[in-house]
């Protein structure tokens, strides 16, 4: 519940639709309807406007064939007209004129029609409507006019009133701890002007208010100037408007009761105090200006992401990913005199320092935040059917007449309104954010447990002033960063250099349901040297079962399981979130990766694992040639260790090699922040921002040594062993992956030879070789790659597929040979790279290689196009340049003696070459 001033007048705002938010209304218990009543048909788009000449105005909109009719009565001028405190008159009137409290007043007789009245006190309004069938009309209306114009109430019905009021509602707000700390704020930031005081009055007064007060403010509200009727119905209007305007023929007309004018306070102002409830609830507010200011829809909108809709970005950042607060409620009032825009939080008592820096940090942060478009796209077309719906209920379109017109003089203000939120930007957002939440408007009123035996409260003003500068002072700083960071957006991804080093790409999916982080270092396996070949693949192993084992405040393993991965080309963390908890997991990779942490324990276990992982290698026939292939291509480039690495190496590295390791080569200089999914760019950034401080590597990245082999090829190498079955692996060194049509028109290439109807496959049944796990493999990295065919056989077939390759190599590169088979492949090609880029973890994946191999943004998203463009004479040419016979390796790893009818035992694939994305 929220304080009762406020809550008011956030009603009246909810009934005119600029804003929907709870708030509680005097409202009396509902009187049984006789009948249901039919649906209502659709209300006229027009509005009547009479002024009357007793100075009243009356709107009146038709409904044709409307059973019912709303009656609505608009005081231009609510409590903040009534004299100083104690205060709550205006609130006794408005259930003496009603008749809430009594048998004989407007009220009972709606109810004995079988409708219902409503009433309400805000801090500008008074309130009332009657919901009743439309014979009812005229003779409620008479009673409500005549309840008007009787003599104000003497002091045994006032203090009858009073006591009901102090007995349901009084004790209701004393008893909200939200209500309490929400008057505690208004009256910090009001001061003296009638805003300062709660709408009920001073909780602490227990004595009625005075008669002669009460019958002078009523004289004053109830004069016919300040008053607008706002009915809607299938109604005879005729009678209704000479009832009104002869309930008081003659009274002399004047402007309406408006509010004192008071100087207010200048801010920055804390007040501090104790409490019983064992949290601590504060609500920091700033002063905004009136309805009819240009700035107030950005207000409104901005209350509206921040803390309302389905995604209230400040309540899921404070509450569900920083846990810091337990509940989070924005609140925007908005009155005919200024407003107060409210963040209002309950912490837990415990570090109330870094909850209120956090608190602070946030809502300042929005100061410089941009919005994306479609995102207050989504928020004002959310309004908009609010609005709808609610102008369809009975009496819908009378209040927002009612209320506009007895605000400003047009009732068809919320028009007026709507087409100012539409015409919204996001920059108008901040801009409104950053001329309106400034230290000189800013107050703040806090809660908290009592520390002392005198009762005071366990910090004060000072130290609460201080903790929300900081975390200003924090969002100021990370809005600095932001606008230092390079920024640029091609192919659909935004890429920005942030001052810390690292590289941000964001590829923005709206609506889905998923996003794919790549948190990854531009380095891998050309890292590492014959003493270190392999430490990539066992951080990994450690990094994943750390991960696995870890509890804490967010839950470590995102979607698809173990998240650390290392390739070729790159080390890191890959996972895969909901679109709510993506904001945590990028905190949580970051960390981990900024701050690494090698438990012994885990590192002993992963390095014991991985010992017999590369042991069971030597027995794999597939994995020793391989590595002997690899061994000849790389002759002095770390890429010819296998990627998982050497057992001399392994068996050697500890926990702290690890870490040293990663703090030498590893930092925000070569980090790579990649997001595929339904983000938001701005607080992508802000987030790498705070979560990752400049980290440079101790030791720069090494030059690359060239790839090209130190052996002459062509060259045939046979590999003696006792092991059953032979592998075979013939290739040539390949593209990088700058050089985009040579690469493209290779992995066409590599498609055509994998096909069973493919010139490879006729090769090995013309030469009656029988070959299993047959597979092509193009990889292009950052520096020359390799082309290579991987066939399984029997020992004697070896020799055989070795010849059969180099055939088949040598018929794509005729020109002639590439039109039979071109088309088809492309067209499948292409087909598993469009079905592949469908996940987010692929498109992630692809950002992140083009960064890394300095390509311009999302480059590799573009090569299912690319593949479409190669020509005939592409494809042949690369077969022709890369596949030449003079550059052939051949690498056949087979028993040393070829028995004639030896066993021929399948042997497991050896790991994937490259990089696995």
């Amino acid at each position: 519940m929220v304080n009762r001033g406020v809550a008011a007048a956030l009603a009246a705002l909810v009934s005119c639709g600029i804003f929907s938010c709870a708030a509680s209304r005097s409202t009396p218990a509902p009187a049984p309807v006789q009948s249901p009543a039919p649906p209502a048909p659709a209300p006229s788009s027009s509005i009547v406007k009479h002024r009357l000449p007793s100075g009243a105005t009356l709107l009146y909109q038709r409904v044709p064939g409307a059973k019912t009719a709303a009656i609505q009565l608009w005081m231009r001028c609510g409590s903040a007209c009534e004299p100083a405190r104690p205060g709550g008159l205006t609130h006794v009137l408005e259930r003496w004129w009603s008749g809430n409290d009594d048998s004989s007043g407007p009220a009972a007789l709606a109810n004995r029609l079988g409708g219902r009245m409503t009433s309400w006190t805000t801090l500008d309004h008074v309130f009332i409507e009657t919901r009743v069938a439309s014979a009812g009309a005229q003779p409620v209306l008479q009673a409500l006019l005549e309840r008007l114009a009787a003599e104000p109430p003497g002091s045994d019905n006032l203090r009858r009133i009073h006591a009901r009021i102090n007995a349901g509602e009084g004790k209701a707000s004393l008893r909200s701890g939200a209500a309490m700390l929400t008057a505690q704020l208004m009256a910090l930031a009001w001061g003296e002007h009638p805003y300062g005081r709660p709408v009920l009055g001073d909780p602490a007064a227990t004595q009625p208010p005075a008669a002669e007060p009460a019958d002078n403010l009523a004289r004053t509200l109830s004069l016919p100037h300040n008053l607008v009727f706002s009915i809607e119905g299938d109604l005879d209007i005729a009678p209704l408007e000479a009832a009104i305007n002869g309930w008081r023929p003659g009274a002399a007309a004047g402007a309406a009761a408006a509010a004192p004018d008071f100087p207010l306070p200048h801010g920055p102002l804390a007040d501090v105090r104790g409490s019983l409830r064992p949290d601590t609830g504060i609500a920091i507010g700033f002063r905004t200006p009136p309805l009819e200011h240009a700035d107030t829809p950005a207000l409104h909108l901005l209350a509206l992401l921040m803390g309302g809709g389905p995604d209230p970005l400040i309540k899921r950042r404070l509450v569900q990913y920083e846990g810091v607060a337990g509940s989070v409620r924005v609140e925007p009032f908005t009155g005919k005199h200024g407003g107060l825009f409210i963040v209002r939080a309950e912490m837990g008592a415990a570090g109330a320092d870094e909850n209120i820096r956090a608190l602070s940090r946030e809502i300042f942060r929005y100061r410089t935040y941009l919005f994306q478009q479609d995102r207050l796209n989504q928020a004002i077309a959310a309004w908009e059917r609010t609005t709808a719906l609610r102008q369809e209920e009975p009496g819908g379109r009378a209040g927002s007449a009612g209320y506009w017109e007895s605000i400003g003089g047009d009732p068809d203000g919320q028009e007026r309104y709507r087409e100012k939120l539409r015409a919204l930007k996001p920059e108008d957002l901040r801009r409104a954010a950053a001329t309106w939440f400034v230290s000189a408007r800013m107050f703040a009123a806090v809660q908290t447990p009592r520390s002392g035996a005198d009762g005071s409260p366990d910090m004060n003003s000072g130290q609460v002033l201080e903790w929300i500068d900081a975390g200003a002072r924090l969002a100021d700083q990370g809005a600095s960063a932001f606008r230092m960071a390079q920024s640029d957006h091609v192919n659909g991804v935004a890429r920005r250099v942030l001052p810390n080093g690292a590289t941000l790409l964001v590829q923005r999916s709206p609506g889905g349901g998923a996003v794919s982080l790549d948190v990854m270092f531009s380095g891998g396996t050309r890292y590492e040297t014959a003493a270190s070949s392999g430490i990539h693949e066992l951080m990994v192993r450690a990094a994943n079962a750390q991960i696995g084992a870890r509890s804490g405040r967010f839950s470590p393993v995102p979607r698809g399981g173990a998240p650390a991965a290392a390739g070729r080309h790159f080390f890191g963390l890959r996972g895969r979130f909901t679109a709510r908890d993506w904001e945590s997991g990028l905190q949580w990779m970051l960390e981990w990766l900024l701050n690494p942490v090698y438990d012994a324990g885990a590192v002993n276990s992963a390095r014991e694992a991985l010992l017999d992982h590369l042991r069971g290698r030597q027995t794999n026939l597939a994995a020793i040639a391989e590595d002997a292939f690899l061994r000849i291509r790389y002759a002095s480039h770390p890429w010819r260790f296998p990627v998982t690495g050497l057992e001399s190496a392994v068996s050697r590295l500890q926990a702290d090699d690890l870490l040293a390791f990663h703090t030498r080569h590893y930092g925000t200089g070569n980090l790579i922040i990649t997001l595929a999914g339904d983000v938001d760019v701005e607080r992508a950034t802000l987030i790498a921002l705070e979560s990752s401080p400049r980290t440079p590597p101790r030791q720069p990245p090494p030059a690359w040594p060239a790839t090209g082999a130190e052996t002459a090829s062509p060259l045939d190498l046979r590999i003696p062993h006792d092991l059953p079955g032979a592998y075979v692996i013939t290739g040539a060194a390949g593209a990088s992956v700058a050089d985009a049509r040579s690469r493209a028109a290779l992995s066409i290439l590599a498609e055509a030879l994998e096909d069973g109807a493919g010139p490879l496959w006729t090769a090995l049944r013309k030469r009656n070789v029988t070959a299993r796990n047959v597979r092509a493999v193009n990889f292009a990295g950052a520096q020359e790659g390799f082309f290579a065919v991987y066939v399984q056989c029997s020992p004697n077939d070896a020799a055989p597929a070795a010849q059969a390759i180099r055939e088949a190599f040598d018929s794509l590169g005729k020109d002639e040979a590439a039109g039979p088979w071109l088309t088809d492949h492309k067209k499948r090609l292409r087909g598993r790279e469009l079905i592949l880029l469908e996940s987010p973890a692929a498109r992630a994946a692809a950002i992140t290689l083009s960064e890394i191999h300095k390509l311009e943004p999302g480059a590799l998203l573009r090569d299912a196009d690319l593949i479409e463009t190669i020509t005939e004479a592409e494809a042949s040419r690369a077969a022709r340049e890369y596949l030449a016979a003079d550059r052939i390796i051949s690498v056949i790893a087979a028993p040393a003696a070829r028995p004639v009818n030896g066993p021929d035992d399948p042997d497991d694939p050896p790991d994937e070459p490259g990089d696995k994305p």
